[in-house]
């Protein structure tokens, strides 16, 4: 993977003394051993952080080779065997031919994903002609991508995986690029901000 996730440093508990100097008291910051509840807290925030940095590399490096799915079209409900990949910035979400990759039939900028929904959700956030095109065993399968298109109107994309494990994959790490793709926004204005001031 191109980026790294970027992950919030834990740091250990501090306690305080009390330093008498003159007749005043000045507070000073001493380091603590951190209790067992508190390692153990530490320890599974980091295994957390690894286990989430893995799956977003393996996403990754899996929707960039292309990761075939099931495409329900929500206006027919009608089923295409697709594929969907990621651009080299990892700023895209696209769904292609599955025969041909170079050609984007569908674009979603992972900026303008609002939402993702599973069945878990509720049968009733997806149109009744998307669950009848769905064989009862590829419900568990089951997502929609809700984003807005460049003219800021909502659109739903439904896209079958190929297994529940594969959709809450594709859940998480969809939803954690997107948080990765607002902050390197960020941090793009940020940069431009400086160097206006700066000229």
């Amino acid at each position: 993977m191109g980026a790294a996730l970027a992950l919030p440093s834990v740091c250990c508990p501090t306690s305080y003394r009390v330093q008498h100097k003159t007749g005043t008291s000045e507070i000073e910051p001493i380091a603590r051993e951190p209790s067992i509840a508190a390692s153990s807290s530490l320890r599974t925030k980091q295994a957390e952080k690894t286990r989430i940095r893995n799956l977003v590399n393996n996403f990754v490096d899996d929707a960039l080779q292309g990761r075939r799915c099931v495409y329900v079209d929500e206006s027919t409900g009608g089923r295409y065997p697709r594929s969907y990949t990621l651009d080299a910035r990892l700023d895209n979400l696209m769904v292609v031919s599955s025969e041909d990759m170079t050609k984007a039939e569908i674009t979603i900028p992972l900026m303008a994903i609002a939402d993702i929904f599973a069945v878990e959700d509720g049968r009733r956030t997806f149109p009744p002609q998307v669950m009848t095109a769905l064989h009862s065993y590829e419900i568990p399968f089951l997502c929609m991508i809700e984003y807005n298109d460049a003219d800021g109107t909502s659109r739903q994309l439904f896209l079958v995986e190929s297994s529940a494990e594969s959709r809450i994959e594709f859940v998480e790490a969809v939803s954690i690029l997107h948080l990765y793709v607002q902050e390197k926004s960020r941090s793009k204005e940020a940069e431009k901000k400086l160097e206006r001031f700066i000229d």
